[in-house]
């Protein structure tokens, strides 16, 4: 008989002097949920709700680098990280300094092209000035941001080897990540503010403007493990085995990344987009999206709400303006309802009329071709007068209404 008491040995042993596979564990379920997240969006652009927008082609950028920052805490981790500082090499323990040292300038970029991603939708989702000077000014204050803490993080301690962090002389990196986790809260709060900015003046069912603001709010809780991040940072940082008591300041460094990811692109994905599309028991003025065009806020439907409640002009593909406003057709019009007057018609008199479209109805919101639900309404009138007597009180009329 076989014997099948032998377990082979784990991929990351977690140990009192060795803490890796922690890393890996949160590590590649990030990078798997990120990828997935991305292709999803990637789909709902190309068949749902297409084209892509410069929201989407930063959220891009922003997997590029999320990847390789996940690649080099791989790195980091396969050269030693995560175990005692004595189980590791010399050699090794330089490269993994050195791969410690771009994983902090790839995940501040990782983390800016995120932020830029959110501020970029709120900027094609609202027509407002207002809120589009807001929004931009939240963009500007991020670029400063990733500037500074680039400048922060990469001129640290030895400058002619700035990737040295295991070096009793090297006591200032603790403050200067309190810095940037700062401006990263507050930056973090102001994307929460903008949401809450963009529905209060719409007229919409309270839990609709709560629903909008808790989905776009869902990058609140990064502010929270920021400061669990910093905090795991100044608990660790005293002890003399910098290669191990790290290990969870790294972990909060990757939920970090990939709570930003995923919250700045669960805001597009289905059905949460199909429920702004439709319009359904959210907009009355259904007639205003005539003269919209639909390219121009990527199908959105809040971005159709707020031109509703603002009325602000479009700006179309070609360069031209549209007015968004609703149109009704004059009695003179070619397509113009016929006017009944009982005392102008004669006896025999048949009136035939069936409502009709004009081109440019039939092309609104851009609904030409579109897979989206529509309601098409045909009206016929058909009226007989059969009494010649206009004096007669009692006079045959039949109207129908197909």
């Amino acid at each position: 008989m076989a014997d099948n008491s032998t377990v082979s040995a784990p991929l990351g042993a977690i140990t009192p002097t060795n803490h890796s596979g922690l890393i890996h564990i949160t590590n590649a379920f990030g990078l798997i949920v990120v990828l997935i997240s991305m292709i999803i969006r990637v789909f709902v652009r190309l068949f749902i709700a297409p084209p892509f927008d410069r929201d989407d082609i930063a959220l891009g950028v922003a997997t590029g680098f999320c990847i390789v920052y996940s690649s080099l805490v791989f790195t980091m981790t396969s050269l030693g990280f995560g175990k005692a500082e004595d189980l590791i090499s010399p050699s090794d323990l330089i490269g993994l300094q050195k791969a410690s040292y771009a994983s902090d300038l790839f995940y501040l970029i990782a983390l800016y092209c995120s932020k830029c991603s959110m501020t970029l939708l709120f900027l094609r989702l609202t027509p407002q000035k207002t809120h589009q000077s807001v929004a931009k000014g939240i963009l500007i204050a991020t670029s400063v941001w990733l500037v500074v803490s680039i400048f922060l993080i990469a001129l640290r301690c030895d400058l002619s080897h700035p990737w040295i962090f295991i070096n009793p002389k090297c006591t200032s990196i603790v403050g200067r990540w309190k810095i940037v986790g700062a401006f990263d809260v507050a930056i973090e709060v102001a994307l929460f503010a903008m949401p809450i900015l963009l529905v209060q003046g719409l007229k919409m069912a309270l839990v609709r403007k709560i629903a909008i603001v808790v989905v776009f709010g869902l990058r609140l809780p990064m502010a929270a493990v920021t400061i669990l991040r910093l905090h795991s940072l100044d608990v660790e940082t005293p002890s003399n085995d910098l290669t191990l008591s790290l290990v969870y300041f790294v972990i909060w460094t990757l939920v970090e990344v990939d709570i930003s990811f995923c919250s700045s692109n669960i805001a597009c994905l289905k059905p949460f987009m199909a429920a702004f599309n439709t319009s359904y028991g959210g907009v009355e003025e259904i007639n205003a999206l005539s003269n919209i065009d639909r390219s121009d806020y990527n199908k959105s439907g809040l971005s159709t709400i707020l031109s509703l409640k603002f009325g602000t002009r479009s700006k179309n593909r070609d360069g031209s303006q549209s007015q968004s406003k609703s149109r009704s057709r004059s009695v003179g019009s070619p397509h113009a309802e016929p006017q009944l007057r009982w005392d102008t018609m004669r006896s025999g008199d048949v009136l035939g009329h069936e409502a009709e479209v004009s081109h440019e109805d039939m092309d609104s919101v851009g609904s030409h071709g579109s897979r989206q639900m529509i309601i098409q309404k045909d009206v016929t009138y058909n009226v007989e007068y059969n009494t010649p007597d206009i004096a007669s009180t009692t006079r045959g009329e039949n109207i129908n209404l197909a």
